[in-house]
């Protein structure tokens, strides 16, 4: 990092990548290949010549525009540092050596990035310069990427050692770059911190990727949840002083009157009505390939943003969930965290350390004040005057009538009701523990009414149901419907055979 009186004016839009892969595959080599930089910065890496901590490089396109990467470690003991560098990212490098191929952190980088939502990448077979890529091994790769966001993108064969085909891998990543969509700028700022550090004469920096909104020079922002707040002295992008850090990029951000000491990776420097919470309302798949299911109640780590925090997993209305399956859930963290409505986070095993799936955050569940102050009265709801409460209960019952078949979300739900915050967050809970209404992956709302629709049309259906059939008795489309229909798998109402499912 260079002197941060240092200004430019280069246009620093980016996308931002991840390297993925097994161990000793070429990442760190492939990096230093594309842009002249060694991410592997500590002694003991230099001496192991292994990656242990995150690590990051970045490279200029033809057109100006500069593409910012993150190398991860590969080895099993450092899937931390792999979940807390993946996350947030815009497109993948799955990096596969010729002369090893698809090896045990092949599969579990490849899975973890698809739960973190990632859609976009580039499969890279290293180490051509040792092997030749043979067709087994390019099949191999073909089968092992379907259904994934890598089925049908590029695979190119390089060398880092020797330069074959790097200048085909920068096209690719300029192709990247061109199909990415640019992130709104725009809201509060949110950003989870990856290193945090001291320059002398300077005082703390810390950096991470900027997942929403933006940041300039002089601002005052929150740490959570330690909840310090400093002031923004510089900004950095890629070693040049900037006014300004936005959505989608890589950002060094020096702060006045907080210790480096005090503030540490996992922790999120935000702006705004971001609040540390020790509950959240998910949705979970959990991944096919995994020997057990997920139990009610079972201990995980729980990996967002930068953060690994231990958690219970309270399901909503089953005891668990298959392999291959997915469910609404309640994670009750052992830890604060803070993160934003339909965030991407991995879970883990408590032990043996196993990734098993991952989700999305459908809200984080802010403490109320009756839970600090109160604690032995009820502390599941906000305290509402009873004929309020009954009128609150029927605006959103008749706001997801309005919708019919077209679901509304938890959150539009909650934007159209105009209700605070608080208010929504307590009458939703009551309606959804007395079983008003159903809260489906993806945010998905099924008031009672429309599920007692739905049971009267399938007990009207002589032979199997499949989604399409009743897409169009209703009128709707396979969003809506697909998920409905696994809800009432779960809960034993229908039960799925070859060709549909059938009433039980």
């Amino acid at each position: 990092m260079r002197n941060l009186s240092q200004k430019s004016s280069v246009n620093e839009t980016a996308i931002i990548i991840a390297t993925s892969g097994h161990i000793d595959h070429g990442k760190t080599a492939l990096i230093e290949a594309l842009t002249g930089i060694n991410c592997d910065r500590l002694p003991e890496e230099k001496k192991r010549g292994m990656t242990i901590e995150l690590g990051f490089a970045h490279m200029s396109l033809d057109d100006g525009r500069t593409v910012s990467i993150v190398d991860v470690p590969g080895h099993e003991k450092f899937i931390r540092h792999m979940a807390a560098g993946a996350a947030g990212v815009d497109a993948a490098l799955l990096v596969i050596a010729a002369d090893e191929g698809i090896m045990p952190q092949t599969r579990e980088h490849l899975a973890i990035m698809q739960l973190l939502g990632i859609h976009d990448g580039i499969t890279v077979i290293t180490k051509t310069d040792r092997t030749e890529t043979t067709p087994a091994l390019l099949e191999d790769v073909k089968e092992f990427t379907r259904n994934t966001f890598l089925e049908g993108r590029p695979v190119i064969s390089v060398s880092a050692v020797t330069g074959k085909n790097l200048d085909l891998l920068r096209m690719e990543i300029q192709n990247l770059a061109d199909r990415a969509k640019p992130r709104d700028p725009s809201g509060d700022f949110f950003m989870p911190l990856d290193r945090v550090f001291s320059i002398a004469g300077f005082g703390t920096v810390a950096t991470g990727t900027v997942y929403h909104g933006s940041i300039s020079t002089n601002d005052t922002a929150e740490i959570l949840p330690s909840g310090h707040t400093g002031r923004i002295r510089g900004i950095q992008i890629h070693s040049r002083t900037v006014h300004t850090a936005r959505a989608g990029q890589r950002a060094a951000l020096n702060i006045a009157g907080v210790p480096a000491g005090e503030i540490s990776r996992g922790e999120v420097i935000c702006s705004g009505e971001f609040r540390p919470v020790k509950r959240l309302n998910v949705s979970v798949k959990i991944l096919p390939g995994v020997r057990t299911p997920l139990k009610h109640m079972q201990r995980v780590h729980v990996h967002i943003g930068t953060s690994e925090i231990l958690a219970r997993v309270s399901l909503r209305g089953m005891k668990q969930i298959e392999p291959g399956n997915e469910g609404n859930a309640r994670l009750i963290l052992e830890a604060p965290a803070v993160c934003m409505d339909g965030q991407r986070f991995i879970l883990r095993f408590y032990s043996p350390l196993i990734t098993i799936g991952g989700g999305q955050v459908i809200f984080p569940e802010t403490p109320k004040p009756e839970e600090e102050s109160a604690p032995a009265q009820n502390k599941n709801f906000y305290a509402i005057p009873e004929d309020s409460f009954s009128a609150h209960k029927n605006t959103l019952r008749k706001i997801c009538l309005s919708h019919k078949w077209r679901l509304v979300t938890r959150n539009e739900l909650q934007q159209e009701s105009t209700l605070p915050a608080k208010i929504f967050d307590s009458i939703f809970r009551a309606m959804e523990n007395s079983g008003e209404l159903a809260l489906l992956p993806e945010g998905l709302v099924l008031v009672n009414e429309l599920e007692e629709e739905l049971m009267t049309i399938l007990r009207g259906i002589d032979g199997i149901i499949t989604p399409a059939s009743i897409r169009d008795i209703l009128n709707t489309s396979r969003k809506y419907i697909v998920p409905v229909l696994e809800y009432l798998d779960r809960k034993g109402i229908t039960r799925r055979e070859e060709n549909g499912r059938v009433m039980r």
